[in-house]
């Protein structure tokens, strides 16, 4: 089944009506997409191509191919020593230097077709949700003097999934992330729980590192942005 949703988060930013839409077994309806009001925007998850004909009523972009991975809770006996802890409001203005590093790979800043401002600020703007009680159920942080780097989480029936993670561009490959994720394993994972990753397949060093922390790839889709423009 084909379901498109609203993305009130994208739309709120873009300040364009935004959806996603994502299926296993997509079968592109375009009398479902023509029946939302243009112009709008559309995200889509598929492990499907997109035939051209569909120019003919809507343009698209294949931005980059969605790598996920899992791994399960493991008993770590030497625990090092780690300076993780959960976010409190007065670490935003340390994170917000991070977000805005050009180090993000999220799909939507690869898309060149969407608005500067809106791929600039579009990883802070997400961190702050979790800040505002929108989005996300923990949010840890890497602090050595000062803020390195973080991690957002969001709990679901079958264990925790890395909404976001980053660490500071002057920090990486210090083992920070090794660290973030080891402080997740030991305080907030359980017995037969997932720990659940998603990044771009073009996002070298981060299929690195997941494989590195012994990740299993479970699944790949393809992301399509969709443009509805008026006539």
């Amino acid at each position: 089944m084909f379901k498109i949703s609203k993305d009130h988060f994208v739309t709120k930013h873009l300040k364009l009506d935004s959806y996603k839409a994502e299926s296993d077994k997509f079968q592109f309806n375009i009398s479902k997409i023509n029946k939302l009001n243009k112009p709008f925007f559309l995200s889509l998850k598929t492990n499907f191509s997109l035939r051209n004909k569909i120019k003919d009523f809507i343009s698209y972009q294949y931005v980059c191919k969605q790598v996920i991975f899992e791994k399960k809770f493991e008993e770590i006996k030497k625990k090092d020593k780690n300076f993780c802890r959960p976010a409190i409001k007065s670490d935003l203005n340390q994170l917000k230097k991070i977000c805005l590093e050009k180090t993000s790979n999220s799909h939507y800043i690869q898309d060149i077709n969407l608005p500067k401002k809106f791929r600039n600020n579009f990883r802070y703007n997400w961190l702050k949700n979790f800040f505002e009680k929108k989005r996300g159920d923990q949010l840890i942080v890497y602090e050595k003097n000062k803020i390195k780097g973080f991690l957002l989480l969001i709990k679901i029936k079958k264990g925790i999934i890395i909404d976001l993670i980053a660490t500071s561009e002057k920090y990486q490959k210090k083992g920070i992330g090794k660290s973030l994720l080891n402080y997740v394993n030991n305080f907030y994972m359980k017995k037969g729980k997932l720990l659940i990753a998603g990044t771009q397949s073009n996002n070298f060093s981060a299929v690195k590192f997941y494989s590195k922390m012994k990740f299993k790839k479970i699944a790949t889709k393809k992301i399509y942005h969709l443009f509805g423009k008026k006539n």
